[in-house]
């Protein structure tokens, strides 16, 4: 028997954090990081997500992109 493993999702949750870091954190890293950020009241969550899910992100982007395209 093959034991194979997946990595794990990497997340790192911050507190304390002010709405004012979180735009400044994200006007800094721009529109084309691969770290997703999260803020709720006061705490800001990194998550760097597996290859995995971003294949499925752009196959479903490329569809939609296809679709708005043909209906131009």
């Amino acid at each position: 028997m093959v034991t194979t493993s997946t990595p794990a999702e990497q997340r790192v949750m911050l507190q304390n954090i002010s709405w004012q870091l979180f735009e400044n954190l994200l006007a800094e890293m721009g529109e084309n990081r691969s770290t997703r950020l999260t803020y709720y009241k006061g705490k800001l969550e990194f998550m760097i997500p597996l290859p995995e899910h971003e294949k499925a992100n752009r196959r479903i982007e490329a569809m939609i992109v296809a679709l708005v395209d043909e209906l131009i």
